[in-house]
Parts: structure tokens; C-alpha cells; sequence
């Protein structure tokens, strides 16, 4: 796998297993949540579900908001800049969370959507 960018590692994923000082450095999730509409939301959640697998284990994925263990395996995906977890589209979908603009841009533009 080439080396990338994380995009979806957020501060409440190491609530309880590593020190407040490691999971400052990441965002929260909460900061990512948005209200009104996200543009191409349905590109962007279906471009996330068709990367590459870079990880699978055998363990479900867990909300970070909630809590709950989801139906479904915590995976990694990937493409050739970014890589992200099996829950990122997840949250896209449940919580309307919006990705930075130029991760965005990325894959609108990988997805075909722009020109």
C-alpha cells in the first residue's frame, strides 16, 4: 500500500486506550458534524465504500458518538493519497459529517463527479 493520509482518525477514537495528550492531537468528531446539506453527499459516502481494503479484521466496527457496535467489520480502505476507516461513510451518513474541502475535492474529482 502507498503511504497516506489518514482522514478519519478522530480524538474519540482513543477515548480510554491512549492519553489525552495523543488523542488532542486529532480532531473530534463533533467538530465535523454540520448542519444542512453536504453536496454529492451520496458520490462521497459511495466513492468511501469502493476503496481498496488495506485491513480487515474480524471485530465490528464500534460508534464513536454512541458507543454501539455497528453490523458491520471495522475495516481500512484506501486509494492512492488517502486512507480512512470502514465507519467514515457511516458517519457521513448518520451524523453529516462534512471532510475537509480539499479531501473533498479529491474525491469528487476521483469519483468523476468533477470535471
Amino acid at each position: 500500500m502507498p503511504e497516506t493520509r489518514m482522514i478519519d482518525a478522530f480524538r474519540e477514537d482513543f477515548a480510554g486506550i491512549a492519553t489525552a495528550d495523543f488523542a488532542n492531537q486529532y480532531p473530534s468528531i463533533y467538530d465535523w458534524m454540520v448542519k444542512g446539506e453536504i453536496p454529492h453527499k451520496k458520490e462521497i459516502i459511495e466513492y468511501l465504500r469502493s476503496g481498496k481494503v488495506d485491513m480487515a479484521t474480524t471485530a465490528p466496527a464500534k460508534d464513536v458518538v454512541t458507543g454501539e457496535l455497528l453490523p458491520f467489520r471495522d475495516c481500512g480502505f484506501y486509494d492512492d493519497e488517502y486512507s480512512w476507516g470502514a465507519t467514515l461513510p457511516y458517519y457521513i451518513e448518520r451524523y453529516n459529517v462534512a471532510l475537509p474541502d480539499d479531501v473533498t475535492e479529491h474525491i469528487l474529482e476521483k469519483a468523476g463527479v468533477l470535471a
